[in-house]
């Protein structure tokens, strides 16, 4: 076998390990979400409704979502809305978990009124998102920025653009910007 085969192959099973390691996580963080909500005697709100066989199942309380999809996947919990304006009133949820969606706003600012609004409705937030190293979070098209968690109520927000512009926002919203060149990025 050559060395370009062997490299494939390491590729796919590097490739293959994010996946199970994106889903592991993604179950996990349903799970605390879930848990952090009851201990507090509220409902949790999931933003971003399950897609495929390995993904968590729709939330028993809220599943939230721009598709309306979101309707016959969810028939009893879900909920067609924007991240951007939940319609519901302030502290209503104990826990919310926002799964692969910050990604995919079209900018920081959208980001940043994103991050806002979920910590207006919910007490707790979990974050799930496309790490770096995910090859399909860089081929995918609808993915507009990239998010890291920094600490349980900082996000920090880059957008994919080659101007390297990314923010830090904590629960009000946006905090700063950075700039940095990125290369490659």
């Amino acid at each position: 076998m050559s060395l370009f085969w062997y490299a494939l192959a390491s590729l796919g099973l590097y490739q293959g390990a994010q996946f199970v390691f994106e889903q592991t996580e993604r179950g996990q963080l349903f799970e605390a979400t879930h848990r952090a909500a009851a201990a507090r005697g509220k409902p949790a709100l999931v933003v971003g409704m399950p897609r495929g066989p390995f993904d968590y199942p729709c939330s028993p309380y809220v599943t939230l979502d721009v598709d309306p999809q979101v309707l016959t996947e969810c028939p009893i919990s879900g909920v067609l809305a924007d991240i951007r304006a939940i319609p519901y009133p302030d502290k209503h949820f104990g826990a919310a978990l926002v799964s692969h969606v910050l990604e995919h706003l079209p900018s920081i600012d959208d980001a940043a009124l994103a991050w806002r609004e979920l910590w207006r409705v919910a007490d707790q937030v979990y974050v799930a998102y496309p790490r770096k190293a995910n090859l399909w979070a860089w081929l995918n098209p609808d993915h507009h920025l990239w998010v890291t968690p920094v600490s349980p109520q900082v996000l920090e927000v880059e957008e994919r653009s080659g101007l390297g512009r990314s923010a830090v926002m904590d629960f009000n919203g946006l905090i700063g910007f950075k700039y940095a060149l990125v290369v490659g990025g």
